[in-house]
């Protein structure tokens, strides 16, 4: 009920197309610097009298900011259980490497995990998904798994400290490939990868202008839904 109260004032605005009215979107710091990203902001350009808001936050901010109709949709990189009021449905999906300085003197010339023994770790805390995956690599290459020697919740700090020393970190590729001071590398063989889901209420007004961007976005990823959970 709160949720459609505070969307009957955008209600009659988007009635008369995309070039009036407001689109609250939801980015996780990942979706933020993926393709996602881009698509909303290309989106935005080709509508300018559409105002755009884009919300930072993560999954459980998000899914109270729909149930109270602050957000019309979301999109995020990992999602813990929903009940059915929730929509997600995976749009991609974004790869995880290791990260350093671009003359790192392991991993520039690592040609897998276990050339990275004596690594010292920066790690963050948004790896849960992953987590299972990375020690099952590190276990296989004979290596303990990383252990923290600095841990942030923090990107713009962990990308500004592994340009300044030689710490190791295993980031998403889209946060990382366009700093030129920062290399990445894929050494888990292909196997780190974590899902965009886009969420939305189930059965919550949504206008034509978030239902075009729901469409574009969709369409750009592999349309798999996901029923309550990830």
């Amino acid at each position: 009920v709160i949720a459609s109260a505070g969307r009957l004032n955008t209600a009659a605005a988007a009635e008369l197309g995309l070039e009036r009215g407001s689109l609250v979107v939801g980015l996780s710091p990942i979706a933020s610097t993926t393709h996602v990203g881009h698509q909303v902001t290309q989106f935005a350009a080709r509508h300018p009298g559409l105002r755009v808001d884009v919300e930072g936050g993560i999954d459980r901010k998000f899914v109270e900011e729909l149930h109270l109709g602050r957000i019309d949709l979301a999109v995020a990189a990992q999602t813990e259980r929903h009940d059915d009021s929730i929509l997600v449905q995976q749009i991609g999906s974004e790869p995880w490497g290791i990260v350093g300085r671009v003359d790192h003197p392991l991993l520039s010339k690592a040609e897998s995990l276990g050339d990275l023994g004596a690594a010292q770790w920066l790690i963050g805390r948004n790896t849960d998904l992953l987590h299972e995956t990375i020690l099952d690599e590190f276990d296989e290459a004979g290596l303990q798994a990383p252990q923290p020697g600095v841990m942030t919740n923090s990107v713009m700090f962990a990308l500004t400290a592994l340009t300044r020393s030689d710490f190791l970190a295993i980031l998403p590729h889209s946060i990382c490939q366009s700093l030129p001071l920062l290399q990445w590398r894929d050494l888990g063989e292909r196997t780190w990868t974590m899902p965009l889901y886009l969420l939305r209420r189930r059965r919550g007004y949504l206008s034509f202008s978030a239902k075009k961007l729901v469409s574009e976005l969709v369409a750009n990823g592999d349309g798999q839904q996901v029923p309550g959970s990830p």
